[in-house]
């Protein structure tokens, strides 16, 4: 009598593979499931926690006349930069105190006020000065500033600078207007009859004694230094010493 047995086992075993292997898939998909929901439950919380950097603060800027004030009235410190465009101290002290100041200004601590005070009438010194006043007429004042820090590091080797540099300078610092560029080119122009701003700057220079530039009053105190960078050392050291 031939037994049946084995290929009752044969049969069982050959019916449950497929199921283990369905079983085995199911298992596998509903884990790759498991950490797809994970990983994109990550990206999604860790994109909407991640805010934008907060933006830089920006100071405040206007012309009050002739003089370009940043930062804000009531800021407990007060910083009066008196200075010549076409003098490298003064070049020197701007780029080396300029960030410090404009970041405290901004910050509610500082007001500076850039006060003309041309060594000449003629010449880059009164030109830069004259048509930076273009700008402060009939600009905005933060074209102003920008073109104001230009004016300062891009001080020609030459006594002049001519109009067309002028031009291209307040192009640079944001000015589009055509209007506004024309001014700037018109006053700055070499041979142009000496704006009466530049004048009035340079008779009040005088009249208070200043002789030579920068010169700087931080709070009714006339700040004195061997050079540029050492002057712009001792302001910054004086406004923290306030804070």
């Amino acid at each position: 009598m031939v037994s049946t047995a084995p290929s009752t086992a044969t049969s069982s075993a050959g019916g449950s593979a497929p199921e283990e292997r369905n079983t085995r898939l199911l298992l596998v998909l509903a884990v790759l499931g498991v950490v797809s929901a994970v990983v994109a439950g990550v990206v999604i919380f860790s994109s909407g926690s991640d805010p934008a950097a907060p933006a830089e603060p920006v100071a405040q800027v206007r012309a009050a006349g002739a003089t370009l004030v940043v930062g804000p009235d009531t800021a407990p410190v007060r910083v009066v930069v008196h200075e010549d465009l076409g003098s490298p101290a003064d070049r020197a002290f701007d780029i080396a105190s300029r960030d410090f100041l404009q970041i405290e200004a901004a910050a509610g601590r500082v007001r500076v006020e850039h006060v003309p005070a041309p060594a000449t009438l003629r010449g880059y010194s009164a030109e830069a000065w004259a048509a930076l006043a273009a700008v402060m007429r009939t600009g905005t004042a933060r074209e102003a500033l920008a073109f104001h820090a230009l004016l300062l590091d891009r001080q020609p080797g030459s006594p002049g600078a001519g109009s067309h540099q002028f031009i291209e300078l307040a192009h640079e610092a944001g000015v589009r207007s055509p209007d506004v560029l024309a001014a700037v080119g018109a006053a700055g122009a070499q041979g142009a009859p000496v704006a009466p701003v530049v004048r009035a700057a340079r008779v009040a220079a005088a009249k208070s004694g200043i002789t030579s530039t920068p010169y700087v009053v931080l709070d009714g105190r006339h700040v004195t230094a061997a050079t540029p960078e050492a002057l712009a050392d001792e302001v910054q050291r004086l406004v923290l010493g306030k804070g």
